[in-house]
């Protein structure tokens, strides 16, 4: 076990020096969406998130910040129960210059799976978060509660999901406000025993009373693949690209999951394979 953990905060250390360096209106520390599948009980998975902007990011004032960064993040995940599972979130943002804090923010999520319907072709599942968070330039940190439904549909090698979440600031800039719309979704084509090429989409489009204009909102379009492997290695990049001009101009991201115990995985893999 401890020789794994030594392993991965090793690759994260990596990433974190071969890669340049937002936060914005939407969260890129967390260019992810979210699956309908749990963790088994007693099964662990850390996930080692790299979000990089390099033609700069939008500042919250929606100015241009043209320096590039980087966001590295890490989530523990443990599961309890078949349909429950918790996370623990925690973001950093390590760069040059002093509006760019190294610890950002970090989020605690439980997560829920409801039982499946025969006559119901799609999962569902619920995410919700606490986080707290700090922008560029603050000294302290909000906090907001997020809502995020997993809606997701499977047949044969294609699979649809969608994240249709909302934020609701409750302490800190924004207290008060309405909750803001921040939709995702991801379509996935599965074209080799481990290999998934999938579309990606990001959006945040202001609070849900009143949408923002479109040229003010964000929109993000990520072609992307992922490696899943039989073990418990599993592996998401992509390279996105900005619909608008409040949006990132490009985003690059990874993300590096491994569940453990592994033992358990690979000695299973290892039978169905005699």
């Amino acid at each position: 076990m401890l020789r794994r953990v030594t392993l991965i905060v090793a690759i994260y250390c990596t990433l974190g020096i071969a890669a340049p360096r937002l936060i914005d209106a939407q969260n890129l520390f967390e260019v992810q969406v979210f699956p309908d599948e749990n963790l088994a009980p007693r099964e662990t998975q850390i996930e080692i998130h790299t979000v990089a902007m390099p033609s700069g990011t939008r500042l919250p004032d929606g100015t241009l910040d043209p320096s590039a960064h980087l966001h590295l993040s890490t989530e523990l995940s443990h599961g309890w129960s078949d349909v429950f599972e918790t996370g623990l979130f925690i973001e950093t943002s390590p760069g040059r210059g002093d509006r760019h804090a190294a610890f950002t923010g970090w989020h605690i999520r439980p997560k829920i799976r409801l039982p499946r319907w025969q006559s119901v072709p799609w999962h569902i599942s619920f995410g919700f978060e606490y986080a707290f968070l700090k922008e560029p330039g603050d000294v302290a940190f909000r906090q907001a509660v997020a809502i995020t439904p997993i809606v997701e549909h499977h047949h044969e090698a294609f699979e649809l999901s969608i994240n249709p979440g909302i934020e609701i600031p409750v302490k800190g800039a924004g207290a008060g406000s309405p909750p803001t719309f921040t939709p995702s979704a991801k379509a996935a084509v599965k074209v080799a025993q481990s290999t998934w090429a999938s579309l990606e989409y990001y959006a945040e489009t202001g609070s849900i009373k009143h949408f923002e204009p479109l040229a003010d909102q964000h929109h993000i379009v990520m072609p992307a693949v992922d490696l899943r492997t039989a073990v418990g290695w599993d592996v998401n990049v992509g390279i996105g690209r900005g619909l608008t001009g409040a949006s990132e101009h490009w985003v690059v991201k990874s993300i590096v999951a491994v569940r453990l115990p592994m033992h358990d995985r690979i000695a299973a893999n290892r039978r169905s394979q005699r």
